[in-house]
């Protein structure tokens, strides 16, 4: 018996099948997606109109095949590759795309077709053991990407012209301003009456403010263009804080206005980064709390801790610190502070100057560094400006000062009538393991040495401030001196350069050292421990002039620079027993910058020539063999950098190595990174001051000489 419901039940199941099917096969001729199956033999099966307009050479040759033939994808792929490759390499290449298909599980595959343009292949195994594949169109996507590629290109071509622009327009710039600068300078080192004297100055302070715009436009420019990169090292934390604090204590002293410097003791020695860029942070911070302060005192002080880096390292994370007692800055303006060309004093009558880039530069760099920086302010009361960075911590994590055992636990007392002074002076006493007492005026002091004394306790070095009110430095030097009962003590005096030159009377007071503020710490440590090991040594004092103290280095280029004619050599006429005559080689192809450079030459007792491009200094480099090069960059013929090449290929064969310093006027990042891969050995940016030269030449003579003796 047939079950009537049953197959009433299966036409039922036919027909939801086949309306399926219909609709399937629908959705797929339709689509604008490609479709194909491939079956286990690799032959189509499946497939829709857009599949079939992707290979339109492949369908034509199928369709003439009689009624039953199948397509493989191996005949589909050979038209295809046969568009494009040699006869002898499409068998291989036809295998290998019909291995690709069986081994497909999805991956998405673009593919270029002469018919349709770009398509997204995307092939996957069915558990029949088939292979389905779906192609989408991506010729918009592909378009956008040439569009995104040629813009790309666009910006970076871009960047580099303004990068070359840069480094152009500094070259250009401190070329000039090399010649301007290092005259002025030269001018103001010989005899000059008062108003000459003042045009000179004049002169060299408003280059100096020059080169500092000049600065902070490119550097503005570079952080605008993304082009500014850290150049992270090992560097002495300390040092780096006193050497700005160093540069700027000039202009503090002519205020008349206290820079007081405290790096915290127990913070590491070294840590890591870019040396360069903290400094200039800390300089505009310093520079400005100067600027705008008329009385009273800059405090910088660095604190910090040192914790895990997370990875088996340490961190210093480093507080910075810079307070005044200036003019203070309104909460609308503070708000505004590190934003672009903002002046803290925009009004039309303003004393102060500036570009108003600086702040906004440093707020720049420490976001490089991954810190932050801000400011805290009161009207009338002064400012505080700060900055935290996280500095890898570089050798031991703890900073430790060589204090030799036999000096410490001596007593030193400290007179200075600032508190701040006094509370760091202590603090650096105990961490060098001294003993220590404080005073805040020459009386009290005075009255602590002679109760001393009367008790037997006695007292290997007085720290004496020079300027106090009341009872000055000078006046308790005198005390000392004069009382049979304190004569004997050790006396060593901190003062500012200005005020010290302005009292010459403390030449007739015994001293054992005068030293500058801010007094770096391992100046200040050397000093205290060389004062007390002779006093305990010998039982004396040896006592120092005064007035040539307080002059240091600083009378090195005092006196006047003879201005003879220009000529091609010079000799100094000291004798060989004073300075040994050195060959200075010099190439520099500006006329200005060469006469700038002989007159730094001239009167420091080395032999020099100076040539005018690379190729004369090649030629004598062989006639004269001189001990140390100054090589500009930019010259005619053969550059500098050419130049260097040459003479490092010269000593390959010959042997030897003569130290070359390029003094350029190019100054960004990479072009002292260039004049090191091109075989030199330091480097001097335009515009170069006479001290800074000498420095340069003196340390590298003298490592020549080293290498001689050894």
């Amino acid at each position: 018996m047939v079950d009537i419901e049953q197959l009433q039940n299966d036409r039922d199941a036919l027909r939801l099948l086949l309306e399926e099917h219909q609709i399937l096969k629908e959705t797929i001729e339709n689509s604008p997606l490609q479709f194909c199956v491939y079956d286990r033999q690799d032959n189509l099966v499946a497939w829709n109109d857009t599949y079939e307009r992707t290979h339109p050479e492949a369908f034509a040759a199928f369709r003439s095949k009689p009624k039953g033939s199948r397509l493989s994808y191996g005949e589909l792929v050979r038209y295809q590759l046969a568009k494009t490759l040699p006869p002898e390499k499409l068998d291989e290449a036809v295998a290998a795309r019909v291995l690709a298909q069986r081994e497909s599980h999805g991956e998405p595959v673009d593919r270029e077709y002469d018919s349709i343009g770009w398509l997204r292949v995307i092939k996957y195994p069915m558990p029949s053991g088939a292979i389905a594949g779906m192609g989408i169109d991506i010729n918009e996507l592909k378009r956008r990407e040439c569009e995104l590629e040629e813009a790309r290109s666009v910006a970076e071509a871009a960047e580099k012209s303004k990068s070359e622009f840069l480094a152009n327009m500094s070259h250009e710039i401190r070329t000039p301003m090399n010649g301007v600068m290092g005259m002025a300078e030269l001018l103001a080192s010989t005899e000059l009456d008062a108003k000459q004297r003042m045009f000179t100055d004049v002169i060299v302070k408003s280059g100096a403010s020059l080169l500092t715009i000049i600065n902070d436009i490119l550097d503005f420019s570079k952080i605008d263009a993304g082009l500014m990169h850290l150049d992270p090292e090992p560097f002495a934390l300390a040092e780096a804080i006193e050497d700005v604090a160093t540069l700027v204590s000039t202009r503090a002293a002519e205020k008349d206005v206290e820079l007081i410097v405290r790096v915290d003791p127990a913070l590491p020695e070294m840590v890591v980064g870019d040396v360069g860029r903290i400094r200039q942070v800390l300089t505009n911070l310093v520079g400005n709390a100067v600027k705008f302060t008329d009385q009273g005192h800059v405090y910088v002080d660095v604190n910090g801790e040192i914790v895990d880096d997370g990875i088996g390292g340490r961190v210093a994370a480093l507080n910075v610190s810079v307070e005044d007692t200036g003019i203070g800055i309104a909460p609308y303006k503070l708000a505004k502070a590190f934003d672009k060309f903002s002046q803290v004093d925009s009004s039309a009558t303003r004393k102060h100057e500036g570009t108003g880039l600086g702040l906004a530069i440093a707020s720049s760099l420490i976001d490089l560094m991954g810190g932050e920086i801000g400011a805290e302010s009161e009207e009338g009361v002064g400012s505080t400006f700060w900055f935290k960075v996280r500095l890898p911590v570089h050798g031991a994590a703890e900073r430790k000062k060589r204090v030799p055992v036999d000096v410490t636990g001596a007593n030193v007392v400290i007179i200075d009538d600032n508190k701040v002074n006094r509370a760091i002076l202590g603090e650096q006493m105990r961490a060098w393991r001294f003993e220590s007492a404080d005073c805040q005026s020459g009386e009290e002091g005075l009255a602590l040495l002679r109760a001393a004394h009367a008790a037997g306790v006695g007292v290997d070095a007085v720290i004496l401030d020079f300027q106090m009110p009341g009872m000055s430095g000078e006046e308790v030097l005198r005390e000392i001196r004069n009382d049979p009962a304190l004569s004997g003590l050790a006396v060593i005096m901190l003062t500012s350069v200005d005020y010290a030159k302005s009292h010459p009377s403390v030449a007739d007071l015994v001293l054992q050292a005068v030293l500058t503020k801010p007094t770096r710490s391992s100046l200040l440590l050397e000093t205290i421990v060389d004062v007390i090991s002779q006093r305990r040594s010998n039982g004396e004092m040896v006592a120092m002039d005064a007035i040539e103290a307080l002059r240091g280095k600083a009378g090195d280029l005092a006196s006047p620079v003879a201005m003879s004619p220009m000529a091609e050599t010079a000799r100094s006429d000291q004798s060989a027993e004073t300075v040994e005559p050195l060959d200075i080689l010099v190439a520099e192809d500006n006329e200005v910058n060469r006469m700038v450079l002989h007159q730094i030459l001239s009167d420091t007792g080395y032999s020099f020539e100076i040539v005018e491009n690379g190729k004369l200094a090649v030629e004598k480099y062989l006639a004269r063999s001189p001990k140390i090069i100054l090589m500009d960059v930019s010259m005619p013929e053969m550059d500098g950098h050419e130049a260097t090449y040459a003479i490092r290929q010269l000593e390959a064969e010959n042997g030897g190595h003569v130290p070359i310093i390029a003094v350029t006027a190019h100054a960004m990042k990479d072009d002292r990174q260039n004049c090191i891969d091109a075989g030199m050995d330091d480097y001097l940016s335009k515009p170069v001051s006479p001290a800074r030269v000498l420095e340069k030449v003196q340390h590298w003579i003298d490592g020549t000489r080293a290498l001689l003796r050894a």
